[in-house]
């Protein structure tokens, strides 16, 4: 009998020192060597400290004639790019004044971007805001869509985006995001700066 109790006992020795050294090499797999560590630290902070706008609109049409970037800082102005934007000037009054959105602009400014002409264009999207230093650094791209019929279907559209971000006093900086194929990341190419004009 004490033969059979001290064999389990090996047994049960053996399984839980077997037990523990599968759990020591997998732990020990798992270690990524400093420099992977410090780039995927790296990462997240970055990741953290990115955010969206605090509203955006976006689509496929606006009437605004102008073409290029906005940076609207104050209500009158915000007012009358959004009535060139609906294409409208009676925005004012009991029937019109709140189909202008209302913005905070002593804590928040609007960026607008309007493409122009173009073809099968559904919006300008932010894809996040972040500092870069000394700047603000906001990211977008622009959506599309494929259509089909007679010479391919096209549909001309005149796509815009505006987002209301965080009024900071810093000069911004925008990036657009082009995708060589649907699966890869985009590749970032800054196309207007506030400070430059």
């Amino acid at each position: 009998m004490q033969r059979l109790r001290t064999r389990r006992g090996v047994q049960v020795a053996w399984a839980i020192a077997c037990a523990g050294t599968g759990a020591i090499m997998l732990g020990l797999a798992r270690i990524e060597p400093p420099a992977q560590v410090s780039r995927v630290v790296e990462q997240r902070e970055i990741a953290d400290r990115l955010t969206m706008p605090f509203v955006q609109w976006a689509g496929h049409e606006t009437k605004c004639k102008r073409i290029g970037f906005v940076l609207v800082t104050d209500a009158a102005a915000w007012r009358s790019l959004w009535s060139e934007h609906v294409g409208r000037d009676d925005l004012e009054g009991a029937m019109g004044r709140n189909e202008i959105p209302s913005v905070d602009f002593g804590q928040c400014e609007v960026l607008a971007y309007f493409r122009g002409p173009s073809i099968n264009r559904d919006g300008e999207s932010a894809e996040s805001i972040g500092i870069d230093g000394e700047r603000v650094r906001v990211r977008f791209v622009g959506d599309t869509f494929q259509t089909a019929g007679p010479d391919g279907g096209a549909q001309r559209t005149t796509s815009f985006g505006m987002w209301v971000v965080a009024r900071s006093g810093k000069p911004i900086t925008v990036e657009e995001g082009y995708h060589g194929l649907k699966n890869e990341p985009p590749k970032w190419k800054t196309v207007w700066r506030s400070d430059a004009e």
